[in-house]
């Protein structure tokens, strides 16, 4: 009995105390653990019961090392920022990707083994580290059970989490089962298609010549 009043009245505390809860950020794809997306775009959906209205989202694009950063964002709601390398994921470093960035209250699923072994049999990319590109949406306003569309150019392999906070001061991550990852074939760099083009070009005067 005195047991069961002690777990009551910590409970009273904890709810008095204003205890944040931590909501998801799911990104919307194809399957689960991780989620696969293609390299235009995705979703991203705040899809826990009781949330608040989120004001801004940062962006956490996970890239084997030397990959690049995803390069021109929009977005359906709010304006993104610029994006910025805030740390780098590895097998004897930081846990996850978001105590590698500072954020304290994640998940440590979105952790080097995850990604590293997902990378490799999804994409058949072999990564001994991942550089972590942070990214602000400001004023998206995410309500509960809400989405937001974002739009722009990703690398195949790369990693997508999101990070908020509502107004009601409930803190909202993506966990494993539910984080983006890209999938395909990587469009070749402007420089590789204008060498291709002048290769194809020289084809008629082969022939010619022979």
């Amino acid at each position: 009995m005195k047991k069961l009043m002690f777990v009551t009245a910590l409970a009273v505390i904890l709810s008095c105390a204003g205890i944040a809860s931590a909501d998801q950020l799911a990104v919307n794809g194809t399957g689960l653990d991780p989620t696969q997306v293609g390299t235009t775009g995705f979703t991203l959906s705040e899809t826990s019961n009781g949330a608040t209205t989120m004001t801004d989202i940062v962006f956490l694009f996970s890239v084997p090392t030397g990959f690049g950063a995803p390069s021109g964002l929009s977005s359906s709601a709010g304006t993104f920022g610029s994006a910025s390398l805030a740390g780098t994921l590895t097998n004897t470093g930081c846990n996850d990707v978001y105590t590698c960035v500072g954020i304290l209250g994640g998940t440590n699923s979105n952790n080097f083994a995850n990604f590293s072994g997902f990378e490799s049999s999804i994409n058949g990319i072999t990564a001994t580290s991942f550089d972590i590109y942070r990214v602000t949406l400001s004023g998206v306003n995410l309500a509960p059970k809400g989405s937001v569309a974002i739009t722009g150019t990703f690398g195949v392999g790369t990693f997508i989490d999101g990070y908020g906070v509502g107004t009601g001061g409930d803190a909202g991550y993506t966990p494993f089962t539910v984080t983006g990852l890209t999938t395909g074939t990587n469009v070749p760099e402007p420089a590789s298609m204008t060498l291709l083009g002048l290769g194809l070009l020289g084809v008629p005067f082969l022939r010619r010549k022979k």
